[in-house]
């Protein structure tokens, strides 16, 4: 599993993201996401999706009081099911952080945060873009580590 942590400046937020989540290592994840402040159903929500052990699987959360989000991105069965997963997870942490800052859906302004959101993943989202079988390799090279941008 390898965590990136990310700040996006022109908006003020913070995102860690978890890329090739296995089940094997949930409480890391977990303690992330009760460091935002999310308990209860949520949390107990995330924890069966880690727990589930499935391919193609992801989660974001997100917390508008202290504007932090977490976004988990399991492994996949091939690279288009990767790329669908960070992109279905980006469009959730878009939607997340445009409502907490009351941006308009229909306005450039959330284009260019999806805009900064990508570039700012790109760095290791990319890493892991032939398909996560494969990338089972890369997080065995990475092994474990944070990546600041």
């Amino acid at each position: 599993m390898v965590r990136q942590q990310v700040y996006i400046p022109g908006y003020k937020w913070a995102v860690t993201v978890f890329y090739a989540a296995t089940c094997f290592r949930p409480q890391e994840i977990v303690q992330e996401l009760q460091r935002i402040g999310i308990y209860g159903e949520d949390q107990e929500r995330a924890l069966n999706n880690l727990l589930s052990c499935q391919y193609n699987t992801g989660l974001t959360f997100t917390s508008p009081a202290v504007h932090e989000s977490v976004v988990v991105i399991g492994l996949a069965e091939c690279p288009a099911e990767y790329a669908d997963s960070i992109d279905h997870e980006k469009q959730h942490l878009v939607q997340h952080i445009g409502k907490a800052l009351g941006l308009d859906p229909y306005d450039e302004g959330v284009c260019y945060l999806a805009g900064a959101i990508g570039k700012a993943l790109n760095p290791v989202a990319s890493l892991f873009a032939d398909g996560c079988q494969c990338s089972k390799n890369k997080v065995k090279q990475l092994k474990y580590r944070s990546i600041w941008n």
